[in-house]
């Protein structure tokens, strides 16, 4: 809700298997500004509603927003907000987490992993971020026209 403050972790996957996402804290306490929902239509053109988080970063910060952000629109990753305790205001440098830290299984070498080409899918809808200040806001479209 409006004034709190977040954590903004994304999961990433190098390719379609989930045995291979890591998640990663980006921004820390970051104070949220606005959030709601708006409808936007599905890629079968059908009503949705889509949440919308509007939260107040840096250039730098907005950047690595942008980054993930891309991501996700690849179907590559994901983007989560934890919400903070208002007393904790500490900035840890935390490693990554993957499946092996997450199951507590070894990980598998890299040799052990067979390559194969993965067919990328086309984006099902585009993603404009609106930049004022240090306001971010994100919008999302179609890819096809209706």
């Amino acid at each position: 809700f409006p004034g709190s403050h977040v954590d903004v972790l994304v999961t990433l996957r190098s390719d379609y298997n989930s045995a291979n996402a890591a998640t990663r804290t980006v921004l820390q306490d970051v104070q949220v500004l606005s959030t709601g929902t708006k409808i936007d239509p599905d890629p079968d053109g059908k009503p949705e509603n889509v949440a919308v988080v509007t939260l107040l970063v840096t250039p730098e910060q907005s950047e690595k927003l942008a980054l993930a952000q891309n991501q996700v629109a690849q179907n590559q990753g994901t983007i989560h907000f934890v919400l903070r305790n208002n007393g904790d205001s500490a900035k840890p440098d935390t490693p990554a987490v993957g499946m092996a830290q997450l199951t507590g299984t070894p990980e598998m070498s890299a040799t052990s992993h067979s390559k194969h080409a993965v067919a990328l899918k086309p984006a099902a809808a585009y993603i404009v971020e609106t930049l004022m200040g240090n306001k971010v806001t994100i919008a999302k479209f179609p890819a096809t026209p209706e």
